[in-house]
This record gives structure tokens, sequence and C-alpha cells, in this order.
């Protein structure tokens, strides 16, 4: 019998397995990043989360900072409504950068602490 379940992921090819432990989620948080530059010292870039996890974010930004930097992330999702703000802060290690194109990049974060998501 088939499952009508739709994969997690849809730009995931059906015959690849996600390889995550945990569920990546697309809400638009706003934000800045803070990282320390080996000449140039702490420098802080906007940022838009793309997706979102417990374990990490993947964070679009028009200056990237390299693979293994420590990086500072405080994001805010303000929908307008008294009750509905989230907002999350955590420290973690850039993992992985897609070097801007012109425009616009982006880097892979893995946490190490976090807040939880909650009232911003």
């Amino acid at each position: 019998m088939k499952s009508a379940r739709k994969s997690q992921d849809s730009k995931v090819p059906k015959n690849k397995k996600e390889q995550r432990k945990t569920t990546r989620v697309q809400i638009p948080l706003a934000g800045k990043a803070t990282y320390e530059t080996k000449d140039e010292g702490p420098k802080t870039v906007q940022v838009m989360a793309r997706n979102i996890s417990e374990e990490g974010a993947y964070l679009v930004a028009t200056t990237c900072p390299a693979v293994g930097d420590k990086t500072k992330i405080s994001l805010r999702c303000d929908s307008g409504l008294k009750q509905l703000k989230i907002s999350l802060d955590a420290v973690g290690t850039v993992t992985r950068v897609d070097e801007p194109d012109g425009k616009q990049g982006g880097f892979a974060v893995e946490f190490k602490v976090f807040s939880d998501l909650g009232k911003g």
C-alpha cells in the first residue's frame, strides 16, 4: 500500500534519503550575525534564515564568514500580532559557505548554544 505522505523536503530527490537528524522548517526570521574575522576583528552582517532546525540554520547574506568561524546570531520574526513574536539567539560554528555571486550568498551554522524559540 502506498503512502500519501509527501517528503519533508520537496527539494530532496526521491531516490535520496534525508540525512538530517532533525526536521528543517522555513520561518521568515531576519536579523544579524556577528563573527570574528582574522584581519578586521568583529564583523556584523544582516541575515535572513532560509531554513532552521534545532541543530543549525542556513542564513542568506551579502557577506559571509569563513568555514570554522564562531558566529553569534540573533534572529527575529515579528508577525505584527501582539501575541506572535518569535526570536532566536544562538552561538555556533560556520560549517559551509556559498560565496555571494554578485548579490547574495549564504552560510550554514551548526548551533552550539541557543535560546528556545519564544516570545521576542
